[in-house]
């Protein structure tokens, strides 16, 4: 289940308390953003290993490793329901959505999660999917992905790093608005990026939320110029996420 309460201004914490608990190796370079203009190449950096202190669950085979193929994923013309093994959830998708990949490998907190190492990539069907470039914000999407951290963050801190991330990779370099929420009785905290602070032209929430062990980072890209977010959809999957582990 899922709860918003009230929205407040992000305040940064210190890096020392943001970066603790990756280890005490410190933090690679983050990633730069995947392009999301239109003509683009999507590109990413991997994370070197000294990050990855504590490796992230691998329960359950990866589905798909090769790059974020679309071509082949069906559209669901009723709700598709999705588990991941891996990450311990389940979630429901609307009509006309389809899972875009299980990536393969580990995510970190210091890259940007889309359709890189270790994400679980969901989108609204479209015309002309797999003719064109199909860079994460051609359409509405759906990205989840999780870590392990080695010393256990507290909210607070666990987002803070997200926010780091996408303050040092994306597009988006406005100060996001702060929302409090519940995801299956989980305490999350949501940052939310208006269109016209992101230079990609897209809204964008990134929710973080800890459940057992892990730390989760989901991420609600809108389609590229469009001025509605689609909220609205966005809080009716979550409404169905629930932990499986």
């Amino acid at each position: 289940m899922y709860r918003v309460n009230t929205p407040q201004r992000v305040r940064a914490m210190g890096s020392k308390a943001r970066t603790r608990f990756l280890g005490a190796s410190g933090l690679v370079a983050l990633m730069t953003l995947f392009g999301c203009a239109p003509g683009s190449q999507p590109s990413s950096v991997t994370p070197g290993p000294t990050v990855v202190e504590s490796v992230a669950p691998t329960v359950g085979p990866t589905v798909v490793e090769s790059v974020a193929p679309t071509v082949g994923a069906t559209a669901g013309t009723s709700p598709i329901a999705f588990r991941s093994d891996r990450y311990g959830y389940a979630l429901r998708l609307p009509t006309g959505w389809y899972v875009r990949i299980e990536q393969a490998g580990v995510w970190t907190p210091s890259s940007i999660g889309y359709v890189g190492s270790g994400t679980d990539a969901f989108e609204e069907d479209y015309e002309g999917r797999g003719d064109i470039l199909d860079f994460p914000g051609v359409t509405y999407g759906l990205y989840v992905s999780a870590f392990e951290p080695k010393y256990e963050p507290t909210l607070d801190e666990w987002t803070d790093q997200l926010a780091d991330t996408m303050a040092s990779g994306s597009s988006c370099q406005g100060a996001p608005d702060h929302e409090s929420m519940t995801i299956d009785g989980e305490p999350a905290r949501a940052l939310v990026y208006d269109r016209k602070d992101c230079s990609h032209d897209h809204h964008v929430v990134v929710v973080g939320v800890m459940h057992g062990r892990l730390g989760y980072d989901v991420v609600w890209l809108a389609k590229a110029g469009e001025d509605d977010a689609r909220r609205e959809t966005f809080e009716s999957i979550l409404e169905t996420f629930d932990w499986t582990t």
